[in-house]
């Protein structure tokens, strides 16, 4: 048994140094066409209560002055309500639409219908990272996530650990990343999955106290650390783990990286431990890369960014927001549509 961990431990730490940002230089794209100026941008959000969508659709809007595009946004405010957004955004006649974190699926007639004026790119648009609906979805790959994650919880915990996972079930991408985490804990000896926890990303806020003193009273001392899908589940968790008198919970997340979740890590103080991080502002410059690429008649990319484990000790070194900037991607983006 102890060989066998400490072959884990070993293949852990050479996870960490995979995804460390220490050895990340710029692996993207570098040629392309130059600027299509003077575009109508629709980005749909399935809910800004999100931070990771808003995150990415702020930093889209900057990237899109570049660009001299017009770039407009449709709050879903949850998943039921997306196919009437969807609609409404049809009517505005963009020349693209953007899906902010949900599937195309459910609307591939309107897609097939309009996706000859019309370009449509996910962000976070499920686990599939080609999906024939779309002229690309850019998202890392979600498996890979979901591990990076579960591996950490094992390796924290000397694999003892009692795990909650929360998820949306609404959300595809979510989902699949739960599976993933599930099932990579199950090849922990020692490790025990607690409870595969459906909360709605949408009612996170308003309903993680009460399902954190439900997951206490059945489990107890038994549960010591949580896994969810976003960093929102623990906006809001503190308050009802400080009364429980928790502080021995520890909580990771497969995504995404908000800086929220940065900040609550690097203070020390919070149960949140760890996250592994999107690199959501190199992924706004390749939504609107993507876009260039469909709209000079070219096919997508096909990078794939890749996520990294965040600790204390890594935001000690770079800070809550220096993380992705030294990749040198505005850099290389700018140079393919300006030749600066």
């Amino acid at each position: 048994m102890k060989r066998i961990f400490k072959i884990f431990s070993m293949l852990f730490m050479l996870l960490l140094f995979i995804y460390s940002p220490t050895i990340f230089s710029w692996e993207g794209p570098t040629t392309g066409p130059k600027a299509q100026k003077n575009k109508k941008i629709i980005f749909i959000s399935h809910d800004f209560k999100n931070s990771s969508v808003a995150e990415v659709f702020k930093d889209f809007q900057k990237v899109a002055k570049y660009l001299k595009w017009n770039v407009d946004f449709i709050d879903g405010k949850g998943f039921e309500n997306i196919e009437k957004e969807f609609l409404q955004a049809i009517i505005l006649n963009p020349d693209a639409i953007i899906l902010g974190g949900f599937h195309p699926e459910p609307y591939k007639e309107i897609i097939d219908r309009f996706k000859n004026r019309i370009v449509f790119v996910g962000w976070h648009s499920g686990p599939e990272l080609n999906d024939k609906n779309l002229f690309a979805n850019i998202t890392t790959n979600p498996s890979e996530v979901a591990m990076i994650a579960a591996d950490y919880v094992i390796q924290k915990s000397n694999q003892k650990a009692g795990v909650v996972i929360l998820y949306d079930k609404l959300s595809t991408i979510a989902t699949s990343k739960a599976e993933k985490m599930r099932d990579t804990l199950k090849k922990c000896i020692s490790c025990t999955v607690l409870a595969f926890e459906n909360l709605p990303m949408s009612d996170a806020d308003v309903k993680i106290s009460e399902v954190t003193n439900q997951l206490n009273k059945k489990f107890g001392k038994n549960w010591n650390y949580t896994l969810a899908i976003n960093d929102l589940y623990y906006d809001n968790i503190s308050s009802p783990l400080k009364e429980l008198k928790r502080k021995d919970i520890f909580n990771i997340s497969a995504g995404d990286g908000s800086i929220k979740a940065f900040n609550r890590i690097r203070s020390g103080n919070s149960c949140q431990i760890a996250t592994v991080a999107e690199p959501i502002s190199v992924q706004a410059w390749q939504l609107a890369d993507e876009l260039n690429r469909a709209f000079a008649g070219q096919n997508a990319s096909g990078y794939i960014t890749k996520p990294i484990l965040v600790t204390k000790e890594l935001l000690d070194k770079y800070g809550t927001d220096n993380i992705f900037k030294n990749l040198g991607y505005e850099k290389a983006y700018l140079n393919i549509w300006f030749g600066k």
